[in-house]
């Protein structure tokens, strides 16, 4: 059964196959499959559900105030479509998304959701997680997405990690890819600045580029200072 894939999903990963069942048996809930480039969700759309992401991949993207298409990430299965949106009191999606492949959607109603919070402690805890995480990813989002070109915002992140270049070594803990959809950048171009820095001898990349060994301190900090 399809629902058995939300056993990967961080809500419901305490709970076994059977267990998940027995709550969607009692739960009201739809699935919707999108066809490739078909929009799931209308940024400014009324966050009314709960939307899981089952079988596909999706992204989620905004426009900037000249109207420029920014891609904020990407969803894959068994990810939550913004879940601090859907209890604010402005409860409206603040991106569009859309399927990048065809996507299979779980849909669980707001009545609904609340309901299952309130019977299921541990489910209720996660959630709170789950916001907290995703209110400091886009916090985090918007801040990098201030600066203006990708070297300023990678110079950014490594000083934000390193303690304003104290310590010598950062661990990234995110795969480039990862990190030039934090940037809201393409990869290539991210891997080009991150081989400039490298040739110039003011970091060192190891470990297949998640660990950034700082050379030459004192230029990073006038790099940071000038941008």
């Amino acid at each position: 059964m399809i629902l058995n894939k939300l056993e990967g999903n961080f809500l419901f990963s305490h709970l076994s196959a059977n267990e998940i069942d027995c709550i969607f048996l009692h739960l009201r809930h739809y699935i919707r499959t999108y066809e490739t480039g078909e929009t799931i969700i209308h940024m400014g759309q009324e966050c009314t559900q709960m939307l899981i992401i089952l079988e596909g991949l999706t992204r989620a993207e905004m426009f900037d105030i000249e109207g420029k298409t920014i891609q904020i990430e990407q969803l894959k299965p068994v990810e939550i479509i913004a879940p601090s949106f859907l209890f604010g009191e402005d409860s409206s999606y603040p991106v569009t998304l859309i399927a990048e492949e065809k996507s299979t959607v779980l849909m669980i109603p707001k009545d609904q959701v609340l309901e299952l919070l309130q019977k299921d402690n541990v489910i209720l805890e996660k959630f709170l997680v789950l916001v907290s995480s995703k209110s400091r990813f886009i916090i985090n989002k918007m801040k990098f997405l201030s600066f203006k070109n990708i070297q300023e915002k990678f110079i950014a992140y490594i000083s934000e990690k390193s303690d304003h270049f104290r310590k010598n070594e950062i661990n990234l803990h995110l795969s480039q890819k990862s990190l030039a959809e934090l940037f809201g950048v393409s990869r290539p171009a991210l891997a080009r600045v991150i081989g400039e820095l490298k040739n110039k001898g003011i970091i060192e990349v190891k470990q297949n580029g998640q660990l950034i060994r700082i050379l030459d301190k004192e230029k990073l900090e006038v790099l940071c200072k000038s941008e």
